[in-house]
């Protein structure tokens, strides 16, 4: 019985140890108008045919001309075949804590999905350097109570709207 904990505990220490770290900047997306930084972990699933999984995590703000500035929580998931990459990503907007809590809060939604498809620029001199375009659909919902139970939902605003986003990060 034990072997089975430890097998997964090296089957995953062997998954790390081939592993890439990445750093980004990211506007847009789904951010909306916003950006982000984001880690990023590439997960070889196939070497030799240069496909990876791309789970990866991001904090940010909304650009202050926008209204009140919104804090912004982000995920995504992509998977790419050599530099094309097919996902999703996920970002939550809620009140800043560094603004004043007297401020409005009106973010552009509560929660935005923007599944995309995504290709991914290296340069020669600086093969660490990398510019990611992608394009998709913004889904915008939006948090929304019951006033008789009090429960909340998220509900979704209507059309998608065409959406880009523009990484550039460091890969470690």
């Amino acid at each position: 019985m034990k072997t089975i904990p430890l097998f997964f505990l090296l089957w995953g220490t062997s998954m790390t140890a081939l592993a890439q770290v990445k750093v980004d900047l990211q506007a847009g997306g789904a951010n909306f108008l916003g950006f982000t930084i984001n880690s990023e972990y590439d997960i070889p699933i196939n070497r030799e045919k240069e496909r990876v999984m791309m789970p990866r995590f991001g904090v940010g703000m909304n650009i202050p001309q926008y209204g009140t500035p919104s804090a912004i929580i982000h995920v995504g998931l992509h998977y790419r075949i050599r530099k094309f990459g097919l996902g999703g990503e996920a970002s939550g907007f809620f009140r800043n804590p560094f603004v004043s809590r007297r401020a409005i809060h009106d973010p552009p939604a509560d929660l935005m999905l923007y599944p995309d498809l995504n290709y991914t620029i290296t340069f020669h001199n600086h093969p660490h350097l990398y510019l990611r375009i992608s394009a998709g659909a913004y889904f915008a919902f939006e948090k929304t109570a019951d006033p008789f139970s009090g429960k909340e939902t998220f509900k979704w605003q209507g059309d998608p709207i065409p959406g880009a986003g523009l990484n550039f990060g460091y890969a470690f």
